[in-house]
């Protein structure tokens, strides 16, 4: 693990630890749609299905995907939940976590 991805982790840990993450598709999606976020990271490995949904979703709610250089497994082991989709209720985190986003950008 690079160190660049080790302190993305690091951020997601902190967000978690902090009680600003919001994990899994439909809770994420209820929160993107309320206004509370306006972006959503996802895991290089979802799948195909979800990303495509996650687009949508995106598109639709005036919302930024941003994908993260992190497998649903590195994240899981982080939070205690393995999913492919979060978000961060936090401005400032959520600044940091763009920042170290580095695999694939935006959608």
């Amino acid at each position: 693990m690079d160190s660049d991805n080790a302190k993305l982790l690091a951020m997601i840990g902190m967000s978690r630890r902090a009680g600003k993450l919001v994990l899994g598709f439909d809770v994420v999606a209820d929160t993107v749609r309320s206004g509370k976020v306006q972006s959503v990271f996802y895991a290089s490995d979802i799948s195909p299905k979800t990303l495509k949904e996650l687009r949508f979703l995106c598109e639709r709610e005036s919302a930024e995907a941003v994908a993260v250089n992190a497998t649903m497994d590195e994240i899981g082991h982080i939070t205690a939940k393995r999913v492919g989709i979060f978000a961060v209720t936090d401005a400032g985190l959520r600044r940091k976590i763009s920042e170290l986003a580095e695999c694939g950008g935006k959608i």
